[in-house]
């Protein structure tokens, strides 16, 4: 068998290649060839060039099929995971909402527990944002809430509105317009603009430096925040007299509404 294919080989193949060979090279030989007969004589080598043509097709033409099954099999998978993310995105947000709506309750709950607030009803229309942001501010100058938020009662009734009796106070804590100014610049707010987030952060860092001014006149923590609080509703100016610092009228009802009976 062994010797058969070596034969063939030597007969058809290898000679057909050295005729096809001699024809291409030698341009004087080819008169004496056929064009029909060249293809006759060669024609298992032509078969074989058909053959590794059609394979060659063939695999180039499966590598695409393949190709374009992946690429749909990712873009399957890719949707699926869309899907998945956005199912995910999706309990995420109503878990937010849930968190956010059980944290407000929480501080609602918290605020008008410790400042014995009267009426709640305008406090819980306060957009969250500005509520925690309120939170963040007493907490973070160790203002008590139920002074932060008394004042802020008693100012505003919880509303973010102009002062109606001829002032330019405004805003959650009516802060007078010149004293917005004059605070602002201090903790490096730019904005003139009296925004509710602003009127808040302004309003808690004049309440804690008069504070820090009052602590330096007096020992005493209830008369400490008595002139602070009295200080926020009338002003400095209508505090002194002969020299010497004092309450008005003016203010006493205010100073002991916020405070109560605390620090006593």
């Amino acid at each position: 068998m062994g010797n058969f294919n070596n034969r063939f080989f030597e007969k058809r193949i290898r000679w057909q290649l050295v005729s096809l060979l001699n024809w291409i090279n030698y341009p004087d030989m080819r008169k004496s060839f056929k064009f029909g007969k060249i293809l006759h004589s060669n024609r298992y080598l032509l078969l074989i060039i058909k053959l590794v043509i059609i394979l060659t097709i063939s695999s180039f033409m499966i590598a695409r099929i393949m190709d374009k099954h992946k690429v749909n099999e990712l873009k399957s998978e890719l949707v699926s995971k869309e899907d998945v993310i956005d199912s995910l995105l999706i309990s995420a947000s109503s878990k937010d909402s849930t968190i956010s709506n059980i944290t407000r309750t929480y501080f609602e709950y918290k605020v008008v527990k410790e400042s014995s607030i009267k009426d709640p009803t305008n406090l819980k229309q306060i957009p969250d944002s500005i509520l925690f942001l309120m939170i963040s501010e007493a907490d973070r100058y160790k203002i008590p809430y139920f002074i932060f938020f008394r004042i802020m009662e008693k100012e505003s009734q919880f509303k973010f509105v102009k002062n109606t009796e001829g002032s330019t106070a405004m805003g959650y804590m009516q802060i007078i317009k010149s004293t917005f100014k004059r605070y602002s610049s201090y903790i490096g707010i730019n904005d003139d603009e009296d925004t509710p987030g602003n009127n808040i952060r302004v309003a808690a860092y004049m309440i804690a430096s008069r504070y820090k001014f009052w602590s330096t006149k007096f020992k005493s923590e209830r008369t400490i925040w008595e002139y602070t609080i009295a200080e926020y509703r009338v002003g400095i100016a209508n505090m002194i007299k002969d020299g010497k610092f004092f309450i008005p009228d003016a203010a006493k009802y205010r100073v002991n509404y916020v405070l109560g009976d605390n620090f006593k």
